[in-house]
């Protein structure tokens, strides 16, 4: 049953039948694997057959929830991994004295950028997460850059964070809709909110914040990430250093009461969420 309040978001966001079903899919989709991650994470080196035992079981715990908790239990999943990964990222910033040179996406990469230190910050991140990202030439001929993990990301797992000016619709509407309109570097949330990554430099100040870069599949190739909405929560650890400045998004302008009204969230986000394990690879992303 859908509340006069949901109905009502809807409404401002522009989200249709097919639109609210597609977000209850990807929902249950995103709580069901990241509750698959939690299994694996907690019986390290499984067989085979227990893994795909692990996998019915979230199948299981799952499938009789309805949509809001889906929402609920997926947001507290990503939020715990997005923080891990923060601390990571916040713990090596702070031993590693090189900061990288940061170009415009629109830009060519250098072949090499020499490091003051032994390890750098992907060093840091793929042994402490068990992978890194990285861009370069994708595997698609033609299609330029594109995003690769080094290492390994377990299905489940929030590899990478979209960056970028957050639009909602009340913005969009009114001043900025040349802005968002026909622009590949905008991605839309099924909520309406639109997230603008054209000015995002690579590679970015949190190296985990590069999902502007995948590419949609080819040719009979299945996507390996899936996007979910993510709320920064509007609490610590995210509201103070150094947290905080690892937060790759922000508000156009800030939102009206009646915007955020109902949510708690410091700024919208979108992620991306591997549907199955990913090992030294590309991304791909269904665009739809």
């Amino acid at each position: 049953m859908v509340s006069v309040f949901q109905r009502i978001q809807y409404a401002l966001s522009g989200t249709t039948a097919g639109r609210r079903f597609q977000e209850q899919m990807d929902v249950a989709t995103v709580a069901m694997l990241t509750h698959f991650k939690n299994l694996q994470d907690a019986a390290p080196n499984v067989t085979a057959e227990e893994k795909g035992a692990l996998f019915e079981e979230a199948v299981t715990h799952m499938e009789t929830k309805p949509f809001e908790e889906h929402k609920k239990l997926a947001q507290s999943a990503l939020t715990s991994q997005i923080e891990r990964a923060f601390d990571v990222l916040a713990r090596g910033k702070a031993n590693v004295k090189y900061k990288p040179s940061v170009f415009s996406i629109n830009e060519d990469l250098p072949s090499a950028i020499p490091s003051k230190t032994k390890e750098t910050i992907d060093d840091i991140v793929r042994r402490e997460l068990g992978y890194s990202l990285q861009v370069r030439d994708s595997t698609i001929p033609g299609a330029g850059r594109g995003l690769f993990v080094e290492g390994r990301a377990t299905a489940g797992t929030a590899i990478a964070l979209y960056p970028g000016t957050v639009y909602l619709s009340e913005h969009y509407r009114k001043k900025y809709m040349h802005v968002v309109s026909n622009n590949p570097f905008a991605r839309a949330r099924f909520d309406g909110a639109i997230i603008d990554a054209t000015n995002e430099a690579v590679p970015h100040t949190n190296p985990l914040a590069l999902a502007q870069m995948v590419n949609h599949p080819p040719q009979d190739t299945l996507p390996n990430v899936i996007p979910m909405a993510f709320d920064f929560p509007p609490e610590d650890p995210f509201q103070s250093e150094p947290y905080h400045s690892l937060i790759p998004n922000h508000f156009v302008h800030p939102p009206s009461m009646l915007a955020m009204f109902g949510k708690r969230a410091l700024v919208h986000s979108l992620v991306l969420v591997a549907l199955t394990d990913i090992e030294d690879e590309e991304v791909f992303l269904n665009y739809r």
